[in-house]
């Protein structure tokens, strides 16, 4: 697979960003009795959504760019 050094930019930007999230969260959980558990979870939640970002950005499918967990996309 050809990527161009844009898209590979953008790919690489949501990687960096995604295990960031999830360096916070094995760092939360560290703290054992202590950890706040919605943090945590919040965090995670987070990574696995930017690592999903990076492959659709690969595969050039495109994605809602809101923070409205009520919008919607053409699809329903």
């Amino acid at each position: 697979m050809n990527v161009s050094p844009d898209k590979l930019h953008w790919i690489q930007q949501w990687i960096i960003k995604a295990e960031g999230d999830l360096k916070a969260t094995e760092h939360l959980l560290t703290l054992k009795d202590d950890c706040p558990t919605e943090v945590v979870c919040f965090h995670a939640q987070q990574g696995v959504e930017k690592y999903l970002k990076a492959l659709l950005t690969l595969f050039d499918i495109d994605f809602p760019k809101s923070h409205d967990i009520g919008a919607t996309n053409e699809n329903g």
